[in-house]
């Protein structure tokens, strides 16, 4: 019996240590299921990679245009974490304000002053689509890129926000205050500011327009393009290229960012013609404006 009940138990531990195994291959296999019904593979499908001679100024097909190749990828980047600038110094046992829980516009500054009274704002977008881009590779070596961005963007600003620093404007007044101290640049524009009758405090929306340059050398081997840029960011990129004719595909190598350029992924280029007798890419009139040498008649 005591043999009989030996076996058993042997009997017993190897059926557990199996069903253990099995249990840890299933649970195995379930979490790489997981992985993979998780994964969405590449962001952006790579364009050609023939290779071919990209020396030349190409112009960025619109991305509305029929059949033109771009590709961004659409995510989320929070404004840069400076919660705790300008916060009161917390006193023992007293906790760290949470940056979710503090209004967008922490950062602003609003006066009383009327030479001054805006001296501090955070302008924060994302996901812009880049357009009107230029491309300029050159004989010696050296490269430029030229990209616009644009779009309108809706805040709100509290009340509290308004008024911390002692300034008591409406929405009018405040609107009145983002005006005078974005004139110049024209990075941001078209202030149209309403008293939000609900939570008090301004909805605020505006446009924002972005010029996003490159500089600097490049080499080629094969199909892959190395930029070394001389203006930010200054760590190297890497794109593969297709040129055929009088066009380029042109995808960030391993699903990059092209140029560093933030969620940009692959673009179309076709090379700029201003001698064709009509006004196309990376042109503002018929053969003439943008990248052209010719300007255009008003």
């Amino acid at each position: 019996m005591r043999i009989s009940r030996t076996k058993k138990s042997v009997t017993a531990r190897g059926s557990y240590s199996e069903r253990s195994a099995l249990w840890i291959l299933a649970a195995g296999a379930g979490v790489l299921l997981g992985l993979l019904s998780c994964s969405g593979g590449p962001v952006c499908k790579e364009l050609g990679n023939c290779g071919g001679n990209p020396v030349g100024t190409w112009a960025q097909r619109p991305a509305e245009e029929e059949n033109a190749k771009y590709c961004q990828e659409k995510f989320h980047l929070p404004p840069l974490d400076e919660y705790l600038q300008r916060q009161p110094t917390p006193v023992a046992r007293m906790r760290l304000p949470e940056s979710t829980n503090i209004d967008w516009c922490y950062n602003l500054v609003l006066t009383a002053e009327e030479v001054n009274a805006l001296k501090s704002n955070l302008y924060w977008w994302e996901n812009f689509t880049y357009s009107g881009g230029l491309v300029t590779y050159k004989e010696n070596g050296e490269y430029t890129v030229d990209f616009g961005r644009q779009g309108m963007v809706s805040r709100y600003y509290s009340r509290t926000c308004l008024s911390q620093y002692g300034h008591e404007a409406d929405c009018a007044k405040f609107q009145e205050r983002l005006v005078v101290a974005n004139q110049g640049a024209s990075e941001y524009d078209f202030f149209d500011c309403k008293e939000d009758v609900v939570k008090g405090g301004c909805n605020c929306q505006f446009l924002i327009a972005e010029a996003n340059a490159q500089a600097g050398v490049y080499t080629i081997q094969g199909s892959t393009i190395t930029h070394f840029p001389n203006t930010p960011p200054t760590h190297f990129t890497q794109a593969v290229t297709c040129v055929q004719g009088d066009t380029m595909e042109i995808s960030g190598r391993n699903n990059s960012f092209l140029w560093d350029r933030q969620s940009l992924r692959t673009i179309e280029l076709v090379r700029l013609n201003c001698e064709d007798g009509k006004q196309g890419p990376g042109e503002a009139g018929v053969d003439c404006g943008l990248g052209c040498p010719n300007t255009c008649q008003e």
